[in-house]
């Protein structure tokens, strides 16, 4: 599974570099712009996984209630 993810994402990176002017070529200006394309397409990514991280830590992390 980590590798199918490694792979999706390595997928993704490719299409927003492309996407954002990368396959014209490769100088500075290019660099940078794809740089931050490539930041910005991840975050949402990012916060989605904090946040399923979160949901599933916090019950746990909640005392039992004691049962009779």
């Amino acid at each position: 599974m980590q590798r199918i993810g490694y792979a999706v994402g390595a997928a993704l990176a490719g299409i927003v570099a492309n996407a954002s002017g990368f396959s014209e070529g490769l100088n500075r200006e290019a660099a940078a712009s794809v740089a931050g394309w490539l930041f910005l397409a991840f975050v949402p990514l990012g916060v989605l996984g904090c946040t399923a991280a979160l949901r599933i830590a916090v019950p746990a992390m909640r005392p039992q209630e004691a049962t009779s």
